[in-house]
């Protein structure tokens, strides 16, 4: 009875204590104003509340198996200053557990990402509370707990980061770079949502970019193709910073601020650098072959598609445009310069194939059979096809290379041409000797076989053969009006009674027949109607002002004349014979000329090889007295003053008119002309 009943009244009292003890917390608080320890009121006098180094030891332990990190620091801290607390041994425990803790999150260890947000506040508590001890103490301490994170972030990217494959392993680049994106992309994710509120996820961005570059400068050491280059530049300027990668939602703020904008700049230049070298190298390889699979395939015959003559310059354009509409869609200030290796290697190329084009045109195989005039069409084809893309690809029109390759490209068409012309021509000139001379053919005979000639040619479809038609129609009404003017006039004038009218009805005649062969066929005849014109008036002012009109628009190129263009900045010469730019290349030529200047000279040293332009038409002060003298019915005097006046307006007429503007002050309709009148006298 007596043990029963002290044991109850044990119990009471203890919990009556309790009561106590709150009672006197709430009422004084946790310290009394004078700052000291708490006592319990209950105790002997003197006897302290302050706890002794084994239950702070035991109150740590409590905290970091339940992983209350931050609180286990804010005990040891109390301790520490209170003296009662062995402090190094204890933040070495917590240490132990926090680093562990995030190495184990690092390496993906799903049990430890959930404990991961404990350790981030025990990182930030360190940097916050213990200022005071930057850079002081063991490792261990709190205040160096953020630089050992460091650590482990490196150990780990370095650890778990896809490395570069040897270039014998079988794995291509576009794989690991594929691996890089969804290895690195999912790790990031992954630690976004502990790491972010702490501002800890930027250490771990920043030494990913610093590991993917370090293999990405290794992959531009080693010997890689034009594709695999395109490749790298495509996947930095294009994935890395995009929402797929490191610019994804949930972490782009972070990796834009840790992005190294120089480490970039320094990689992307290196391959830009490496990328224009392997892309010179490549092309000049593959333009090479393409020239020597043409040297040793002969021409198919007999013609039986026009692929067959076309393959050339569309591998040609094909393996050009390639890189460059690669490098358009990596980067717009890429694209002009991988086109200016492209230019360059274009013009070694047609320095080549000319080489062997003009080879063949001036052997006695050309000018035999019909298998052999197939090829010049083919030529002229080529030439047409490159000249363009040509024009179309290079960005510095007044390079000296370029109009050098311009010019060789159609000194070849114009000897193409005249070989493919040539039987054409002489059949044309005896039809109009005994049409004009002795009335026993027509006009009719004339369009009949012209229009059985180029019934033959193969490729209507192409540019070669509206070019031909072209150029033949310019050549038969030269042709015509130089066998006019050999025939004596009072003779004309008795066989055909009105020889301006006959004139300009066969003008309308031939511009019919070659509008049937080609419905936009320019009018060459229109000079047959302007000199009928002349021919048709006897006033003194009229024909001083069809005279200017006829020089303006056929203006004087004498053969021995040469227009030197001097190259800005480079002192270079350009030495152009201009006895026959033709109408094509004019505009193009003259805006160079406009921008540099102009010099005439009877004669220059140092040219290049001559252009054989044939249909730029070049009427001079010489001629045009012939064809007045031709006419009759005019005096010397009358002859004197119409060349006089015509001479002034044409040195006007060069001194005020812009090359580059067709319209003209003295005429609503100027013309372009291109075939060469000197050829009538």
């Amino acid at each position: 009875m007596g043990l029963g009943s002290l044991s109850g009244r044990g119990k009471k009292r203890c919990a009556l204590r309790e009561q106590v003890k709150m009672f006197v917390k709430r009422v004084r608080g946790k310290r009394d104003p004078s700052g000291r320890e708490e006592t319990d009121p209950l105790l002997p006098l003197g006897e302290s509340t302050a706890q002794r180094p084994s239950d702070v030891e035991a109150q740590v332990q409590a905290c970091l198996w339940d992983g209350r990190l931050v609180e286990a620091c804010v005990c040891i801290q109390e301790a520490e200053r209170a003296g009662h607390a062995p402090a190094t041994q204890l933040y070495g425990a917590v240490s132990c557990q926090v680093l562990g803790i995030l190495a184990e999150a690092l390496s993906g260890n799903p049990a430890c990402l959930e404990r991961m947000p404990a350790a981030v506040e025990a990182i930030l508590w360190g940097q916050k509370c213990c200022l005071d001890q930057q850079g002081k103490g063991p490792s261990y301490t709190p205040v160096n707990w953020r630089q050992q994170f460091h650590q482990l972030v490196e150990k780990s990217v370095s650890r778990n980061i896809p490395q570069l494959p040897s270039p014998d392993s079988g794995r291509t680049l576009q794989a690991y770079l594929r691996e890089v994106q969804v290895t690195v992309l999912s790790e990031l994710l992954q630690l976004a949502p502990c790491l972010k509120p702490a501002r800890l996820l930027g250490c771990i961005v920043k030494s990913y970019n610093k590991h993917i570059f370090q293999q990405l400068q290794q992959a531009l050491g080693r010997s890689l193709q034009v594709s695999e280059i395109f490749l790298l530049l495509e996947w930095v300027a294009r994935v890395y910073h995009s929402e797929n990668f490191m610019g994804h939602p949930d972490i782009q703020d972070h990796s834009i601020k840790e992005t190294d904008v120089l480490l970039v700049t320094d990689w992307i230049q290196k391959a830009e650098k490496k990328l224009l070298h392997a892309v010179q190298e490549e092309v000049s390889k593959r333009l090479d072959m393409i020239l020597q699979n043409e040297r040793e395939t002969p021409d198919a015959y007999p013609y039986e598609s026009d692929e067959d003559y076309i393959k050339l310059q569309v591998d040609v354009i094909q393996v050009l445009n390639s890189v460059i509409t690669e490098a358009g869609n990596i980067s717009h200030v890429l694209k002009p310069k991988v086109q200016q290796v492209c230019t360059e290697e274009l013009l070694v190329f047609l320095q080549k194939y000319q080489a062997g084009e003009n080879k063949f045109l001036r052997s006695k195989k050309a000018k035999n059979s019909l298998s052999a005039k197939l090829h010049p069409l083919k030529i002229v084809n080529r030439c047409i096809s490159l000249r363009e893309y040509l024009q179309k690809i290079t960005g510095d029109k007044s390079d000296v290379n370029y109009l050098k390759g311009l010019s060789s490209l159609e000194d070849t068409e114009s000897q193409a041409r005249g070989l493919i012309l040539h039987e054409l021509i002489i059949s044309s000139k005896a039809l109009l000797r005994a049409y004009i001379r002795k009335g026993e053919k027509s006009m009719e005979d004339l369009i009949d076989n012209t229009k059985e000639y180029f019934t033959i040619l193969p490729m209507k479809k192409q540019a070669a053969h509206k070019v031909l038609l072209e150029s033949s129609y310019c050549r038969i009404c030269f042709l015509y009006l130089k066998t006019l003017l050999k025939t004596d006039h009072t003779r004309l004038l008795e066989k055909w009674g009105d020889v301006e009218g006959r004139m300009e009805q066969d003008a309308g005649i031939l511009h019919a027949a070659f509008s049937q062969l080609s419905p936009d066929v320019k009018q060459w005849s229109v000079v047959l109607l302007r000199v009928a014109e002349m021919l048709r008036v006897s006033d003194e002012d009229a024909l001083k002002q069809l005279g200017s009109f006829l020089l303006r628009d056929i203006p004087e190129v004498r053969p021995a004349d040469r227009v030197t263009v001097q190259e800005q900045g480079r002192g270079s010469l350009l030495a152009v014979n201009a006895s026959g730019f033709t109408s094509r290349l004019y505009e193009s030529h003259m805006s160079v000329y406009a921008a540099v200047g102009m010099q005439h000279y009877s004669c220059a040293q140092n040219c290049v090889p001559q252009f054989r332009f044939d249909c730029f038409l070049c009427f001079s002060k010489r001629q045009l007295r012939s064809l007045l003298q031709w006419k009759g019915s005019l005096s010397a005097r009358q002859v004197t003053a119409v060349l006089g006046a015509c001479e002034e307006v044409r040195v006007w007429l060069r001194q005020t008119s812009d090359p580059q503007d067709p319209q003209d002050p003295l005429d609503p309709k100027p013309l372009r002309w291109g075939c060469c009148f000197s050829c009538l006298w």
